[in-house]
């Protein structure tokens, strides 16, 4: 058989947990189409030995929605390995735009995406017309997508906090609809983001109920991760029961040293709902520092979505909702514990420092700081926060039916002008770290490890012919090192390929070889 590419002498990995075993592989065209214990020949021949032959990994929790719109080399997920990224999460993304509302979505993305110059939101209005432009640029990785429900609220609603009426809810789930029918994977909610947490129980659960109908998950951003996070899991876990709808948390995590150690709780209250039947799982990045916007410090009958009319009333924040702002950057680890990342202003001012350090700069209090950086950015700026305890990571990463997202975006592996700040590292080594973690602590066999990064992912978003070795399936094949696998991203210093990662396939076509960036996009999209 003439082969495009011959993978020989690796130990393969499949995906499905089955014990690993040294073979051969055959691909033609975008498929794997041999796999023998006989070396096999073809037009391109990688040598696997003494590496691990896997199926690429998947993401399942990205914000790389407009990656697609940028000219620059997006790879800072295909170096970790990553084949497949799964973007909407948190609530958060692009479309569907419903008429009445264009404005205030516009706003809405450009407040929570790094967007070009220039960049028509208004040209895609849909999934359809975001596939047009995928099929037609191509991207590094491949695409799927959920639907944010913020984008469906807005267009319901605007950024009003009034719940919804029967007609609004027939607008989302029309859309919602649509969105199915152009391939969207399932549907987030940001219920600690405006506008997802002006929405109530009863909207969500109508909503969840349409996701049911179809057959597609929904992925939840938790109202609360830390002083109320029990009852944040409470309310994931009711909704998922009244609906019949499968759910996944998403980066389950626990804020704010008072609330340490309540891991164990939680994962006894998820497995208690597994064995009622609920189909709920969670996933989770290996880092113990979270990264969003400084506007989630800001409480919601302090912010409401409006963020010109919060600023315009700065001065009018009474003393009693400046502990509240207090509280909140406490919760996050304090002032010493929070690390500006990006501002979006000229050669990305302040990012790089903690909250401690400008305020020793300007001379201002905490909140004063905060509120600072909220005027000059106009409410754009992220942060980093340092706030989780290696505990309680350790107990949500050892799960059995967890899954690893990296909660991060395609980037270029190089700072562009400043333009991507400091990020977290999790966008650059979140795949390797975990890879790395269960090395040196044995926390998964081989086949449990890539099987949680893989198959497990797959299966769970419905993603046919993918995450698995397997004939017929799609050629998306990492291999990789296993004793030498190491992120090198850092807070001080995110932009840094990960190590150990040899090649990355992406539907037959070689992105990454020899550790190197081939140049070629070969990602679609996929639903």
């Amino acid at each position: 058989m003439n082969y495009d590419i011959v993978i020989n002498n690796g130990l393969v990995v499949f995906g499905n947990e089955n014990q690993a075993e040294f073979l051969n592989l055959g691909i033609i065209s975008d498929k794997i189409v041999n796999i023998s214990k006989e070396k096999l020949i073809g037009k391109k021949n990688i040598d696997a030995n003494g590496k691990i032959v896997s199926p690429g990994f998947i993401d399942p929790h990205c914000h790389s929605d407009l990656s697609v719109f940028f000219d620059y080399e997006m790879t800072s997920k295909i170096f970790q390995g990553v084949t497949t990224e799964i973007n909407g999460n948190c609530g958060i993304g692009m479309t569907p735009t419903i008429a009445g509302h264009e404005k205030e979505l516009k706003k809405y993305v450009i407040d929570h995406f790094l967007t070009p110059k220039d960049f028509k939101l208004e040209e895609y209005r849909d999934l359809n017309s975001l596939k047009d432009v995928i099929t037609t640029k191509k991207t590094v990785t491949n695409q799927g997508y959920l639907v944010g429900t913020g984008c469906l609220r807005i267009g319901a609603k605007g950024f009003r906090t009034n719940e919804v009426t029967k007609l609004d809810l027939e607008i989302m789930a029309e859309a919602l609809r649509k969105e199915f029918s152009a391939g969207a994977l399932g549907v987030s909610f940001g219920l600690i983001y405006q506008p997802g947490n002006f929405m109530l129980k009863d909207e969500i659960i109508e909503i969840m109920k349409v996701v049911a109908e179809n057959d597609k998950i929904t992925s939840f951003h938790m109202r609360n991760e830390g002083e109320n996070i029990i009852e944040a899991i409470k309310e994931v876990i009711d909704c998922a029961e009244k609906s019949k709808c499968k759910t996944n948390i998403s980066h389950l995590k626990i804020m704010s040293k008072n609330n340490w150690g309540k891991s164990k709780e939680i994962l006894q209250l998820l497995e208690d709902a597994r064995n009622k039947g609920l189909k709920i799982t969670y996933d989770q990045y290996p880092y113990m520092a979270t990264s969003t916007t400084l506007m989630v410090l800001f409480p919601q009958e302090i912010f409401n979505g409006n963020i010109e009319e919060f600023i315009t009333n700065i001065s009018k924040i009474t003393a009693e909702d400046r502990k509240k702002i207090l509280a909140n950057i406490n919760s996050r680890g304090g002032s010493k514990n929070i690390l500006i990342s990006n501002t979006f202003l000229p050669n990305n001012k302040y990012s790089g420092k903690t909250v401690e350090d400008i305020m020793q700069e300007m001379k201002l209090n905490e909140v004063d700081t905060i509120l600072l950086l909220v005027k000059e950015t106009q409410g754009r700026a992220k942060a980093i926060y340092f706030s989780m305890c290696e505990e309680d990571m350790d107990n949500f990463i050892k799960c059995s039916y967890s899954v690893i997202g990296s909660d991060g975006s395609s980037i270029p592996i190089e700072n562009i002008n400043s333009l991507f700040g400091k990020p977290h590292p999790r966008n650059l080594g979140t795949f390797p770290k975990f890879i790395k973690l269960n090395r040196e602590k044995q926390l998964f066999s081989i086949e449990a490890m890539i099987n949680k990064i893989t198959k497990r992912t797959a299966d769970l978003y419905c993603i046919k012919d993918r995450g698995e070795i397997k004939i017929g399936n799609y050629a998306d094949i990492t291999i990789f090192d296993y004793n030498n696998v190491e992120d090198t991203s850092t807070f001080e210093n995110p932009f840094q390929k990960a190590k150990g990662i040899e090649y990355v396939i992406v539907n037959g076509k070689i992105v990454i070889e020899n550790g190197n960036y081939t140049g070629i996009k070969a990602g679609i999209f996929i639903d």
